[in-house]
């Protein structure tokens, strides 16, 4: 701050909030806060979501993980300027991506996919034979 504002300035303050969240109210306004209340609707929505489902598959822990990191990133928000800082942003939203995503439901993940259903019926996979070159190891004796 100090090579941008010297010292010797007298009677003018350039001071920031060190909070996202004020720096945004402060810059947008309304719409900020308007932005700010609907996602946060939006985060305490998601993990209604995530904990009603029926059985907790890997992908829900990584989205309750990737919810609880999110929690944290934007905690982070309050205190400092981090989502200013590219990777931290970038890293935000992959992590809001990842908690946000809704996963398939149980009809969706029973439909034949497309590659089936343009085959017809399913086949089993071919058996592929191995070559008689193949079938011993050169390196046992």
């Amino acid at each position: 701050m100090r090579r941008f504002h010297p010292a010797d300035l007298l009677g003018v303050t350039i001071n920031h909030a060190h909070n996202d969240y004020l720096e945004w109210l402060l810059e947008l306004g309304l719409a900020a806060a308007i932005l700010l209340a609907i996602g946060l609707l939006f985060y305490v929505r998601q993990w209604g979501r995530v904990w009603k489902r029926g059985e907790w598959a890997q992908f829900r822990f990584v989205q309750a993980g990737a919810g609880i990191a999110l929690l944290l990133m934007l905690l982070h928000s309050l205190v400092d300027f981090n989502l200013r800082i590219p990777a931290n942003a970038v890293f935000t939203a992959f992590l809001a991506a990842i908690f946000f995503h809704r996963p398939p439901s149980d009809d969706e993940r029973r439909r034949p996919s497309r590659r089936q259903e343009a085959a017809g019926e399913s086949k089993p996979p071919p058996v592929y034979a191995i070559p008689q070159e193949n079938q011993s190891n050169p390196f046992a004796e």
